[in-house]
């Protein structure tokens, strides 16, 4: 007799688990944790009545049509308990199926009559995009950031799982679980009289077993196609894990093509399962096939665990939970949250968030109680361990702390305890033997099937696989082992091919301390394993770590003494080592990683603070060969007043024409600057552009624009909305003039990551990368601030408390009704309310408004204290824009006096000062202005000893990247930015964007190579070592092996050939 449902269930908590992201993906298949629920109305109130005080947080939940059981029920009632006085969850109960819920949400959208938290949104993948475009659901982020216990409470997987395309989470992680299984509730009675006596174990059989149910007048599935598919597409996808292909197919989020075996093989599977269900199982939904297993009228239907919860009582004992055939589980993460949706006042989202931080605390909880159970069950559970779990405040410490006890995947471990190996196991790890372990051991050989045990030294080895696991599973070995692998330890890197020519030749026979090895060098070292050149490892002080395990395990008996040394061997090198080394490996690319960031960060922020060209018109110029040259005329605020296509490049070769006709343009449009593109094809339009201005004499400079992203802008929906009648093409070259007019402008337009000023950035975590770049671009946006009247809405939406939909509907006003003259206007714009305009109001300036002090950065929470004291200096508020309020901060005698006679703080009425002497300031104008050329350089113009004047393009670990006016940027090593001091980072030196006077060291014109240093006295460069990056370093060691006789010696010097591979 097999075992009722929920001891069968953790029974195959062993079993395979095929990670099923693919099934939300590709198939929308939806896990759910409770019964999807319906919706009902909002009215809109924020409170019960005007005498309470407690706030209302209206919601809609569902009433499980089948069993009555009101969904959440014990988890609002515990809340409303909690936060008596505070919160009160207004539930209204509403009895609907999965598709009447989904079409609800969608209508109390369109009627703005939504709850204030609504869930399962994920299920309606269009709904959901449009919901977060238009802003209607709160982003998420900025509250789990603040509150680190709600953070830790979550899984990284299912914190994974919840966050966007946009790198934000809108979809609240309530549930704390990593993954939710799914497999086969079936019916043994049925079973039974089709004498079917278990459950198939294979394919073969189950499609049998669905023959003979039907074959004894029995329907054998419970199926349906509404929705999401759900059950039907639970069989297909794990029949078609079955083979390697399938199952590598099955994990793939979103594979290239289903044009293939595996993806027929779920089709054909798909078609076959509807033989063998009932005939209402067409247009129906999930609640059909469920209520016809209930209903005993067919005798197996696929579902996830949870399913449980939902069983009458007395099908509880009844039924029978098993992995699908072939032993799979199918799994996908739990991360199906709960939005609060935006339209809200402050108080009751906050409330909401509340609720969702409660739930989410709820269900760790829930798993405390589960693992408690499950250890209790085994019969394991000590005062001790129990109240450690209770009092753990993480999933991750839950997790640790029942690792021991867990039900493992089928190891050699688990196999040999299915084989009753266990008591040998304790014998020997008892060390209390006073025979040979062999006399011991030989009371376990049997011949029972499935559990074979045929030599003594067979028993042994199951009972040492055994320990081995146990002792990899102790939590104070591992930690131990971790801090001294990372301590002692070193990476050790070798080449797969040592005569392959790549750019990873320095770490071909390569090692350095785990503790001290920088960031850009496993960076680097990944790269080049991810592209086959390297192999690498982690080599960790494996006698120390033995001797450490063999202090801590081993006692004074010689019958087990060499046993059990073999097998913690066996523990540390099979089980311990290589878990160590991934988590190691790990740690190490995500510091690697967020160092990298840090940088792309800085280097973003330097770039959009990069001062305006402002008055000039600008002539872009985008470089091809075989396409031409396209060009774009703008006027000094922007506007493009002519477009052209010329040909002087190969295979055209139409240079005298083209040239006609640039200085046609130049001519009628009055053009001060060139802003010519640094991609294919620049080096020969600089030359063109240089040989013009001196042979016409024209009145003209140009610069070398960086124009990274402008491909992605030109082709992007904003810039199809902004030029419509413009090709690609044409759109691009209006993006390289507008850039040097007003860089962050312009740049706001391209998503940050495309910009390109940072090493590695492909190789980043590309959420995280997005979440600190958008930032980067937020924090200059905000501190440089934007002009009302002028701001494009992709600038707007930048602005603090500024959402996309807002940003829009600024400008939809702006077209509306006008200009803004005063900054109040900002609350009549739909949906920017007091807390938004509270955000937003100090950064967005009007010039000549109503009131001078629009124009500046003072908030208008402010503007009672400007004018006051203003009055007690003698001035007016026109002062502001007369230009007589410098030195204003030399008239305050004593800023404490004069900050509480304003009723404000004294780091306020410093900021009021200093923006009223400079109204309207603009940061950028303190940065590095860009250096205007008229003559172009070629690499075989430059000889060592040079003085040039260039501009930082790219800031990275170990130097930093130069433009001197030649078309290949040159390198300033670290050990080349300072005679005078150590530089720890090259950021400490400088920034994108800087200016700096340069000494050339060395050119390599096949290579593509500049060396250069900011140390222009050559003594003072020869007393600073110039070491290669990677092979001189000091922790550099060869472990003996000795220099390589079969490689050429190699220059002195960095090896930057190809290093442009790195920099995108």
């Amino acid at each position: 007799m097999e075992p009722g449902v929920q001891s069968k269930f953790r029974m195959t908590e062993r079993r395979n688990v095929i990670y099923r992201k693919y099934l939300q993906s590709v198939f929308c298949i939806a896990l759910v944790l409770t019964v999807l629920t319906g919706c009902g109305k909002n009215t809109g109130q924020t409170s019960r009545s005007t005498e309470k005080k407690e706030i209302d947080i209206p919601i809609i939940l569902t009433v499980d049509p089948t069993s009555g059981k009101k969904t959440e029920q014990d988890v609002v009632d515990a809340f409303n308990e909690e936060y008596a006085g505070t919160y009160h969850m207004q539930v209204e109960w509403i009895m609907e199926t999965e598709e009447e819920y989904r079409k609800n949400l969608k209508r109390l959208n369109v009627t703005d009559e939504l709850p204030t938290v609504i869930y399962d949104v994920r299920t309606l993948p269009s709904f959901y995009q449009m919901m977060v475009a238009d802003g209607r659901i709160e982003n998420l982020s900025p509250y789990l950031e603040e509150d680190e216990e709600w953070r830790n409470m979550i899984e990284p997987a299912v914190m994974e799982g919840c966050t966007d395309e946009d790198g934000n989470i809108y979809l609240g992680p309530i549930s704390t679980a990593a993954f939710a299984c799914a497999g086969m509730f079936w019916n043994p009675e049925l079973f039974a009289e089709a004498g079917i006596e278990k459950f198939p174990e294979t394919w073969e059989e189950f499609w049998d077993c669905c023959d003979r149910l039907q074959a004894n007048g029995i329907t054998p599935l419970g199926l349906h196609t509404e929705g999401t598919g759900w059950a039907p597409m639970l069989i297909a996808t794990a029949e078609a894990a079955h083979t390697e292909e399938g199952y590598a197919f099955m994990k793939e989020l979103l594979p290239e093509s289903y044009s293939n075996d595996t993806g027929l093989e779920i089709a054909e599977t798909l078609q076959k399962l509807f033989r063998y269900t009932t005939e209402d199982a067409i247009h129906a939904d999930y609640d059909v096939a469920y209520n016809n297993f209930v209903a005993g009228k067919v005798a197996m239907i696929p579902n996830g665990y949870w399913m449980i919860d939902q069983l009458p009582e007395e099908w509880k004992e009844k039924v029978r939970f098993s992995a699908f055939p072939g032993n799979k589980l199918i799994a996908s993460p739990e991360t199906f949250g709960w939005a609060v949706v935006s339209t809200y006042s402050e108080e009751v989202k906050e409330g909401a968030v509340e609720f969702l931080k409660f739930r989410t605390k709820f269900n760790l909880e829930e798993k405390k109680e589960q693992v408690i159970s499950s250890i209790e069950e085994q019969g394991k559970l000590t005062e001790e361990l129990k109240a450690a779990i209770t009092a753990a405040e993480t999933m991750v410490l839950v997790e640790d702390l029942y690792r021991p006890y867990k039900q493992k995947r089928r190891t050699r471990a688990t196999i040999a305890k299915e084989k009753g190996l266990e008591p040998l196991a304790q014998f020997i790890y008892a060390q209390e033997a006073t025979e040979d372990v062999e006399v011991k051991a030989a009371e376990f050989i049997s011949d029972e099937e499935g559990k074979e045990v045929a030599t003594a030294q067979d028993a042994i080895a199951g009972a040492l696989d055994i320990i081995a696991e146990h002792i990899s599973d102790v939590a104070d070995y591992r930690t131990y082992i971790r801090d001294i692998t990372m301590k002692e330890g070193k990476l050790v890197v070798t080449a797969k091919d040592e005569k392959a020519e790549s750019v990873y030749e320095n770490y071909y026979d390569y090692s350095e301390a785990l503790s001290t090895i920088p960031g850009h060098r496993i960076l680097a070292i990944n790269r080049g394993e991810d592209e086959k050149f390297l192999t690498v490892k982690v080599e960790a002080p494996e006698e120390r770590i033995l001797r450490y395990l063999e202090k801590n395990i081993l006692k004074d008996n010689a019958f087990t003494e060499e046993y059990l040394k073999n097998c913690i061997a066996d523990a540390y090198g099979r089980l311990i080592a290589p878990a160590i080394e991934r988590e190691i490996r790990s740690s190490l690319t995500e510091t690697a990683e967020d160092g990298a960031i840090k940088v792309f960060g800085k280097n973003l922020e330097q770039l959009l603070l990069q001062p305006p060209i402002a008055g000039k018109v600008v002539l872009g110029w985008d470089p091809a060969f075989r396409t031409g040259c396209k060009l774009a005329v703008v006027d000094p605020t922007g506007k493009v007043l002519a477009t052209k296509v010329i040909y002087p490049t190969e295979p055209h070769n139409k240079v005298a024409e083209s040239k006609a006709e640039v200085k046609k343009l130049i001519d009628k449009y009055h053009v001060n600057l060139i802003s010519c593109g640094n991609g294919t094809a620049s080096r020969e339009s600089e030359k063109i552009i240089s040989d013009m201005i001196h042979e016409m004499n024209l009145p003209v400079d140009y610069v070398i624009t960086n124009e990274a992203g402008a491909s992605v802008y030109s082709a992007s929906k904003l810039a199809t909305e902004e030029f419509p009648d413009f090709d690609v093409a044409q759109r691009s070259a209006v993006s390289i003039a507008r850039r040097v007019q007003d860089p962050l402008a312009e740049l706001v337009k391209i998503d940050p990551k495309s910009i390109g000023v940072g090493q590695y950035q492909h190789d980043m975590n590309q959420k995280k990368l997005e979440n600190t770049l958008t930032g980067v671009v937020e924090d200059s946006v905000n501190k440089v601030g934007v002009d009302l009247n002028t701001a494009s809405a992709s600038l707007l939406e930048y602005i603090s408390g500024i959402s996309k939909a807002v940003a829009k509907n600024i400008v939809e006003y702006r077209e509306t009704n006008g200009r803004f003259t005063n900054r109040k206007q900002l609350l009549k714009v739909a949906k920017l309310g007091p807390k938004a305009f509270e955000q937003c109001a100090g950064f967005m300036r009007i010039s000549g408004g109503d009131n001078p002090l629009d124009a500046t950065s003072v908030h208008p929470e402010s503007y009672e204290a400007a004018t006051k004291l203003l009055a007690l200096l003698g001035y007016d508020i026109n002062s502001i824009t007369s230009g007589e309020l410098i030195g204003l901060k030399g008239k305050v005698e004593d800023f404490a006096k004069m900050a509480d006679e304003l009723g404000i703080g004294t780091m306020t009425l410093e900021d009021i000062i200093k923006e009223l002497e400079k109204p309207g300031r603009d940061p950028r104008d303190e940065m590095p202005k860009p250096i205007l050329r008229k003559d172009v350089l070629d690499m075989k113009d430059l000889t060592p000893g040079m003085i040039l004047k260039g501009t930082v393009r790219n800031v990275i670990d170990f130097g930093a990247f130069v433009d001197i006016g030649v078309h290949q940027d040159g390198l300033v090593h670290i050990s080349q930015m300072s005679s005078t001091k150590r530089v720890e980072h090259p950021l400490d030196v400088v920034s994108v964007g800087d200016i700096v006077d340069v000494r050339v060291i060395d050119v390599d014109i096949p290579k593509a190579r500049i060396s250069l240093s900011m140390i222009l006295d050559e003594k003072e460069a020869a007393n600073r070592k110039y070491t290669k990056d990677n092979s001189n370093n000091k922790n550099n060691r060869n472990n003996g092996k000795g220099n390589r006789q079969d490689r050429k010696p190699k220059k002195e010097g960095l090896n930057l050939s190809g290093l442009a591979k790195f920099m995108h």
